[in-house]
């Protein structure tokens, strides 16, 4: 074994599996073979070739997950040659640790971006816009009722769908063409976005049918991750597993609840994206060093990209 392989013969008391995880050349050649074998860039340049982009605009709306969605269909597009502007600057938040990091001892600041965007060719344009912060929820819910239910019964040909930030000086008003991908991701405020993304679905679902405004925009849903640290749920900060290290993840769990959840409260409003994904036993494919929840790139994200690709496809004669 290489001076980097870790290899765990215990078995965890909460899969009975066995755990052998290679180094980090081997997981990363690991993460691209598995976005290779599901053709993630295959399918998006098909989108692209067909003119399944062609002047729409995609709103991936979320947390950290959601930005390595966007990471991944802007890099796909950007090696077929279809990008043509693109605005991704990274900050450092203000001296706050990273705590993700943190657990695999590393002191680092947070690095992000809140609102980013990618231009391609023919008119097409990605943005990835973060989720407001908790303070903000209950008067991101207010907007989002107001513009779903109470402006339905407008059905002048002026009136588009406004999404609810505004993107540096512009608020982005969107066709019924364009697509708007929700997600809540991991964090402690998640069960209150879940309400509010059920609610604004429900009495957009319940306006739909009694309206004749039929110019929203797409809307779908990110399924979440799957957290593979080394607790017995798997989830960061429940309780841990006795001889687990913090460096490495596990390979693989029995269920990722967060998903589950997500299934049972938000199934029938809106299609998922990342449901065909077995995100169980995929722990290997996690960045580690501390940090079982994101993932490397190229790998996992790139398969997101690949289902938005096929959905953009499929509707772009809707």
């Amino acid at each position: 074994m290489g001076k980097e392989d870790v290899a765990y013969n215990e078995e965890a008391p909460n899969n009975n599996v066995t755990h052998t995880f290679p180094n980090h050349g081997s997981r990363a050649q690991a993460a691209l073979d598995f976005s290779n074998e599901a053709r993630a860039y295959e399918r998006v340049v098909s989108a692209l070739e067909n003119g399944a982009f062609d002047g729409r605009t995609i709103v991936l709306d979320g947390d950290s997950l959601t930005r390595l969605f966007f990471i991944s269909l802007g890099c796909l597009a950007w090696s077929a040659g279809y990008v043509i502007e693109y605005n991704v600057p990274m900050s450092i938040t203000g001296g706050r640790l990273n705590s993700i990091l943190k657990n695999g001892e590393y002191d680092a600041s947070s690095k992000l971006f809140s609102k980013r965007f990618i231009k391609l060719k023919d008119g097409g344009k990605i943005y990835y816009l973060a989720n407001p912060s908790e303070k903000k929820i209950e008067q991101l819910s207010e907007r989002m009722l107001h513009d779903a239910c109470d402006n339905n019964t407008n059905t002048t040909k002026k009136y588009k769908y406004k999404v609810r930030y505004n993107f540096e000086k512009d608020i982005l008003k969107l066709k019924a063409n364009d697509v708007v991908v929700y997600g809540v991701g991991h964090h402690q405020a998640r069960l209150k976005y879940i309400s509010t993304y059920k609610k604004f679905s429900q009495c957009m679902q319940d306006a739909r049918s009694k309206s004749t405004f039929k110019r929203w925009p797409h809307f779908m849903y990110q399924l979440g991750s799957v957290e593979s640290f080394w607790t017995k749920s798997g989830n960061y900060g429940d309780d841990r597993i006795d001889g687990g290290d913090n460096m490495s993840c596990q390979s693989s769990l029995n269920t990722s609840s967060h998903r589950d959840e997500e299934r049972v409260e938000l199934g029938g409003l809106m299609p998922f994206i990342g449901d065909t994904i077995d995100v169980k036993n995929l722990g290997e494919l996690h960045v580690w060093h501390g940090d079982c929840l994101h993932w490397r790139q190229p790998g996992v994200p790139d398969l997101y990209a690949g289902e938005l690709a096929d959905f953009l496809l499929s509707s772009s004669s809707l």
